[in-house]
């Protein structure tokens, strides 16, 4: 009885450790894992100023900085909704088309964008050359793969292939300028999908995607100038203020984060001890 006794506090004192450890993951989850839920809800969002589509389609919601205008004519459309501090900051000339107005404070998603730019940019990452023709980068391994890069320019047929797997995440942090124009493509191959490609743009210089452009990731550039003419980006849009003409399209596909290789120990080590002490409770009611 007395060995039994002794013994049978270790059982609380256990559970009580996985738990701490499963609350902890829960906690550096929320933490590590980069804020995204309000920006990627847009297919474009500005953060300091108007957005404009002269010419141009969006297959989801925009977001407009708060007392900034928006502006859509032509045949253009966007199928979501327009989300604006004032709905009389809208101007629709027909046959522009939008799918509806929603007064709305943006600057939680501003500064989430924000937010997450500088986190990218801070991040370890290998440095590589300018991106300025054909170019292959294969990534390393799952989880992101962070490349620091001076700058993306573009044209011609220049195609970009970025080859992962669908649990490969990869992250861009581009210093100078990005610049499309002709028919540059950037490809993925190997089940790496759009949704795992961030473009993180940190320069105040212009962003240009035009021509017949085919983008496929997140174009994150808070302070940035963004042009979307003519070229077409599956993805989002950030930028300070950004125009759509000659018929540029965004598709949505919001950026989908991957947690921190901290949080998964913490979280498979608490659900391992658990199904340890699960078999050693099967175990003992056996004997």
């Amino acid at each position: 009885m007395w060995s039994y006794s002794r013994h049978l506090p270790r059982v609380p004192i256990i559970v009580t450790v996985i738990l701490v450890l499963l609350l902890t993951a829960c906690a550096v989850f929320s933490d590590t894992t980069p804020s995204y839920d309000e920006f990627a809800a847009y297919a474009v969002l500005t953060t300091n100023d108007d957005l404009d589509v002269f010419a141009g389609t969006v297959y989801g919601d925009v977001g407009v900085a708060p007392d900034q205008e928006f502006y859509i004519s032509g045949s253009s459309f966007v199928d979501g909704n327009v989300y604006v501090s004032d709905p009389g900051l809208v101007t629709v000339v027909s046959p522009g088309w939008i799918g509806g107005t929603v007064t709305y404070d943006t600057s939680l998603a501003i500064d989430d964008a924000r937010e997450l730019s500088t986190m990218l940019a801070g991040m370890p990452g290998t440095s590589i050359p300018d991106i300025t023709g054909y170019t292959t980068i294969t990534a390393t391994g799952n989880g992101y793969n962070v490349y620091n890069v001076g700058r993306v320019d573009l044209s011609d047929h220049h195609v970009v292939t970025l080859n992962g797997g669908a649990d490969t995440w990869f992250v861009f942090n581009v210093s100078d300028e990005f610049q499309m124009s002709g028919t540059p493509e950037i490809e993925l191959v190997g089940g790496v999908t759009a949704d795992h490609v961030i473009w993180n743009i940190t320069a105040t210089a212009e962003t240009d995607i035009s021509g017949d452009s085919l983008v496929y990731g997140t174009v994150l550039a808070p302070d940035s100038y963004v042009k979307v003419n003519g070229g077409e980006i599956y993805g989002l849009v950030v930028g300070d203020y950004v125009r759509l003409d000659s018929d540029g399209v965004v598709h949505h596909v919001p950026w989908e984060p991957v947690p921190e290789p901290g949080t998964w120990v913490l979280m498979m080590s608490a659900l391992g001890m658990l199904g340890y002490l699960k078999r050693r409770r099967a175990a003992s009611q056996a004997g």
